[in-house]
């Protein structure tokens, strides 16, 4: 799970589509991240596909960090951990959508968001 002292939400801005999303883990087949963890703090959940991240086992060497292709892992140098996005496993959507009052942040597939944006019917 995710630090609750820190969000582990980065946005990034796609300057050619124009939209900004938020770098999540992407359910990668063979995820490179879970094969560096020398401290199996990453593992595979085989039935999910998902990313299951064990934060007490993390022992802030950052390989995962650098080996994730969609910066979905991140260093939080004040506790010298990595931070994943769990997506909030067991909640119906992440808790930073449910928080967000705007309504500026939306837990949508990628080609959903592209469309959505493409069509300007992204609210």
């Amino acid at each position: 799970m995710a630090d609750d002292s820190r969000g582990a939400i980065q946005i990034f801005r796609d300057p050619v589509a124009g939209f900004e999303y938020q770098a999540v883990c992407r359910l990668c087949e063979d995820p490179e991240c879970v094969a560096a963890c020398m401290a199996v703090a990453l593992t595979l959940d085989r039935k999910t596909g998902q990313v299951l991240f064990d934060r007490n086992r993390c022992v802030g060497c950052a390989m995962c960090v650098m080996v994730c292709p969609h910066n979905a892992i991140v260093p939080d140098r004040r506790a010298g951990k990595a931070i994943l996005c769990d997506q909030c496993v067991g909640r119906d959507k992440p808790a930073c959508v449910a928080a967000c009052s705007t309504g500026a942040i939306d837990f949508v597939e990628t080609d959903d968001a592209v469309t959505k944006e493409m069509a300007g019917t992204r609210k």
